[in-house]
C-alpha cells in the first residue's frame, strides 16, 4: 500500500517537469491559471520589480496566456514606469538597448526570422517585433515597441523554445 501511494504522488511530478520550462521566477510553462496566478499573487513583491538589466520590468498575471488546455504558455513583462500609456520614445530606446545588450550577452540570438526591415536587425524601430531565442535555455524572447499616441508601448513575452524547423504541419487546413 506504501509503494502504491508513493508511486501516486510521484506521477505527477513526473509529467509536469517533462512539460514545464522556467520562465522567469516562479513561473513555468504547463502551469495551470490558478497555479500562476497564485505564485504572482504569493510572491507579489518579486513580481513589481524583475531586474533585468539596468532596468526594472514588472509583470502582471492578467497578461499570462495560457494554450487550449489551460497551461501557461508566455509570460509578458512591461518596464516599471511604462504601464498602460507606454513610454516617450527617447526612454524606450535606451530600456530597449540595455535588455538587448543584456540578451546578447546571455547567448540569445536571432532565430532566422527577420521581421524588422532593415540592415541591423537588433536596432531600435518603433512599430517592430524582435524575436530572440537561446535553445540551451529553452526560450524564446519576444520584444514588441507598439507606438501607443506619443508613446511606446515596450514589453517582453517570454515563451518556451521551440524550433520551428520542427513543427509538425500535417494538420493544417491548407
Amino acid at each position: 500500500m506504501k509503494k502504491i501511494f508513493i508511486l501516486v504522488l510521484l506521477i505527477p511530478l513526473v509529467s509536469i517537469s517533462q512539460d514545464s520550462q522556467n520562465l522567469i521566477l516562479g513561473l513555468n510553462t504547463g502551469m495551470t491559471k490558478k497555479e500562476a496566478v497564485k505564485e504572482a499573487k504569493s510572491n507579489k513583491d518579486k513580481y513589481k520589480q524583475i531586474t533585468l538589466g539596468s532596468y526594472y520590468w514588472r509583470h502582471y498575471h492578467q497578461n499570462n496566456t495560457y494554450d487550449a488546455n489551460g497551461k501557461l504558455q508566455f509570460v509578458k513583462l512591461n518596464p516599471v514606469g511604462g504601464g498602460v500609456y507606454g513610454l516617450p520614445e527617447s526612454q524606450v530606446k535606451l530600456v530597449f538597448k540595455d535588455l538587448v545588450r543584456l540578451l546578447v550577452s546571455q547567448g540569445y540570438e536571432n532565430d532566422d526570422i527577420d521581421t524588422k526591415s532593415g540592415d541591423n536587425y537588433l536596432e531600435y524601430a518603433s512599430g517592430e517585433t524582435y524575436i530572440l531565442s537561446h535553445k540551451e535555455k529553452g526560450k524564446n524572447i519576444y520584444i514588441g515597441t507598439p507606438p501607443y499616441g506619443k508613446n511606446i508601448y515596450l514589453n517582453i513575452v517570454i515563451g518556451k523554445y521551440e524550433d520551428a524547423k520542427e513543427v509538425d504541419y500535417s494538420d493544417s487546413a491548407l
